[in-house]
């Protein structure tokens, strides 16, 4: 059985936004998020983004890890939209402010392993 080396929060209240990515994070650790998205994350590539909830915002680079088309969605005009599902590690990140989201996604929802 795979053990992991730090709890993740399940964090669906919590929005990433950036200039070249945005989305939904599902789950966030210590060192790391998972995201859903529309736009493609490219792996390797590092991006400067906010993270935040109605009380909570946290500016942050991560670079991808990992990158899978989860599904596709309906969009305007009879388009389908891709939706990546992403892996992303921590590069740049203020410790106490990563420490105010992670109180505020345990508090909104149990850990997970």
């Amino acid at each position: 059985m795979l053990r992991r080396r730090y709890l993740r929060h399940v964090a669906t209240e919590i929005e990433l936004a950036s200039k070249g990515l945005a989305g939904h994070v599902l789950n966030i650790s210590e060192t790391g998020l998972a995201i859903e998205t529309s736009s493609r994350p490219v792996v390797g590539k590092s991006y400067r983004f906010s993270l935040s909830d109605s009380e909570v915002s946290v500016a942050a680079t991560a670079r991808v890890r990992w990158c899978v088309l989860r599904k596709t969605a309906p969009a305007e005009g009879g388009d389908v939209l891709p939706i990546y599902f992403a892996g992303l590690r921590f590069e740049e990140v203020d410790p106490g402010e990563l420490d105010r989201l992670l109180e505020r996604a345990k508090a909104l929802r149990r850990a997970i392993r």
